[in-house]
């Protein structure tokens, strides 16, 4: 009853460690890989179960006369019993015999005698216990081995959706052009985005912890976006609540990006590699003579286009009287749809009013013909 009662002292114990809180102040501090420090709770635990067996199998064999205590050690010289060997032996031997047998070895060195009763009982419980804890702790191993790198099992699986999601695409559209462009924009979106659900931890953080924690996403990406830095300055925080609504996208040479087929309302970021734009009906001619091939605007890194496509109000039509193609051998580049800015617009007015404010309404009557 004592044993039992210390086995609950024990689990008490390891309550009030609390620790799962030592374990993320060590994360914090040192850095230290979480599935690793996850390890640490098993063993505990296991430590401590196989603590109780050898006082539970200790003082069962203390009970009875005849006992693995009384054995004679065939090591000995001079034939001594296991019972007048000193008190530290005994325990090390109890829980050598308690971790043998939760870990189903069992070497068949020290074991109760038969005579014993409660020896077998105790052997027995441990037996069916000790198992138990060694399956747990072994599922443990198993999740801890799985998450090593987290990120990359979820890179597998949304590379796994992506093929089941390509699948169906092939029913509908067995076009390899259209299978390669989701594929490519997919790959961009994980490269840029990451695997995890980093807007939405970041929707949950407050403003001053928010802004910071968007540029350090970001960071690789924002001098590349001098755009923000005009609106940022107007605007403190203007920053975080803008790039939450960016789409990464990603062109191969050739694509066309946006048209009077397409029509797409989208503003582009380019952050690498350039961008083309055809003029079908150049405005430079008063002849009315279709401007042919020839480019009238390139845009680069470092620049956006796609300013009349936001400044047209929702519900005006329009057809584009110009065809935007990608011109390097790939074109990554960052878009703000007109849906997201409206969106904006009602929540965020004095930002939408600066950003409008950069755009240059010239290109509505260069691109837009009504």
């Amino acid at each position: 009853m004592v044993r039992a009662l210390r086995l609950v002292r024990l689990v008490k114990i390891q309550q009030k460690l609390k620790l799962g809180e030592l374990s993320e102040r060590l994360e914090d501090r040192f850095g230290v890989n979480p599935a690793l420090l996850k390890l640490g709770k098993p063993l505990v635990v296991m430590g401590a179960v196989a603590h109780a067996l050898t006082c539970v199998f200790f003082a069962a064999a203390r009970t009875h006369n005849t006992s693995w205590l009384d054995r004679i050690d065939d090591e000995s010289d001079d034939g001594e019993k296991m019972k007048r060997e000193e008190r530290i032996t005994q325990y090390l031997t109890t829980m050598y015999w308690a971790f043998a047998t939760m870990t189903t070895v069992g070497y068949g060195d020290v074991y109760p005698a038969k005579e014993n009763a409660a020896g077998l009982v105790a052997t027995i419980i441990s037996q069916v216990l000790g198992t138990m804890i060694f399956a747990y702790v072994i599922g443990i191993l198993v999740g801890i081995v799985t998450n090593l790198d987290p990120a990359e099992r979820h890179r597998k699986a949304e590379k796994g959706y992506l093929a089941d999601f390509l699948t169906e695409i092939r029913d509908i559209s067995p076009t390899s052009e259209l299978l390669l462009r989701v594929r490519r924009n997919h790959g961009y979106c994980l490269t840029m985005n990451g695997v995890f659900d980093e807007q939405g931890v970041i929707e949950l953080l407050p403003p001053h912890v928010r802004t910071p924690s968007i540029i350090y996403v970001y960071r690789g990406t924002l001098p590349y976006l001098p755009f923000f830095s005009a609106i940022e300055r107007q605007h403190m925080g203007a920053i975080a609540i803008i790039l939450n609504r960016l789409k990464s996208t990603s062109y191969s040479n050739g694509q066309i990006i946006n048209s009077a087929r397409i029509a797409a309302r989208e503003l582009h970021f380019v952050v690498k590699g350039s961008v083309s734009v055809i003029y079908t009906k150049n405005p430079n001619k008063k002849d009315g003579k279709d401007g042919g091939s020839k480019v009238d605007e390139i845009y680069g890194p470092q620049t956006y286009f796609g300013d009349a496509m936001l400044l047209v109000p929702t519900g005006t039509q329009f057809r584009l009287k110009v065809r935007v193609t990608c011109s390097s051998r790939s074109c990554h580049c960052f878009t703000l749809v007109k849906d997201d800015h409206e969106t904006m617009r009602g929540a965020y007015s004095p930002i939408v009013q600066a950003i409008d404010g950069e755009f240059d309404h010239s290109f509505i009557k260069r691109w837009l013909r009504f």
